[in-house]
């Protein structure tokens, strides 16, 4: 998702967030600096590195509030930042807050090669939410208008389509057979939408384009 982002430093965007489960009066503030990092990946890509937030999801769902708080242009001001807001509200000594640690800056992986037992410790290959799991995480996504009516001006993306050009992330990973004949059943089983103006039903993809209010029929 990010690799069409521009960031505010070389290769990334430091940025500090803050979440909270309302029902659970449970908060946690974080930071994120890793390579290629972007506030757009927060609950979309990237949800936290905490042990303990995905275990309140896995069993509650998630959160109700998610806020990017600032933003960055260099590493060292966000582990900062993390680390003075987490001493002010004295997180690791309250219930309310799910923080183990008032920040240690000392504390920092960015940068760091992982040995590959730790890459295997927090690596979700393989593992699989429980349809419970899914039914909390779907219920808590609905209504959610993080994004909504949000758009991208002519100049970010310019911005965008030149940062965009020549990447190849996925120009030599191409599909398995087995895959894409998953994705062509996938697809085939997406309920069609109807236009109401050329009484025509669509794939969600081609209607959000091509039909509703964008229908040639209207214009």
């Amino acid at each position: 998702m990010t690799s069409n982002i521009i960031y505010t430093s070389t290769d990334r965007t430091p940025y500090t967030y803050f979440i909270r489960w309302n029902t659970l009066g449970l908060n946690y503030y974080g930071r994120r600096t890793a390579n290629r990092c972007h506030p757009e990946e927060l609950f979309i890509s990237y949800f936290t590195s905490s042990k303990v937030v995905a275990d309140i999801i896995d069993e509650f769902g998630m959160p109700d509030i998610i806020k990017i708080h600032k933003i960055f242009s260099d590493i060292d001001s966000c582990k900062i930042q993390e680390e003075r807001f987490l001493k002010k509200v004295n997180a690791a000594g309250k219930i309310t807050w799910i923080n183990q640690t008032n920040g240690d800056r000392n504390f920092d992986t960015t940068g760091k090669k992982l040995s590959e037992s730790h890459k295997q410790k927090i690596s979700w290959k393989g593992k699989k939410h429980s349809a419970e799991t899914k039914l909390k995480q779907s219920q808590s996504a609905i209504g959610h208008q993080r994004c909504l009516g949000k758009t991208h001006s002519t100049e970010t993306k310019l911005k965008m389509s030149i940062s965009s050009t020549g990447n190849k992330s996925r120009t030599d990973l191409p599909h398995s057979t087995e895959t894409k004949l998953k994705m062509s059943v996938s697809a085939q089983n997406k309920p069609k939408i109807l236009c109401v103006h050329c009484e025509k039903y669509f794939d969600p993809g081609n209607y959000g384009k091509h039909h509703g209010l964008k229908c040639k029929i209207t214009r």
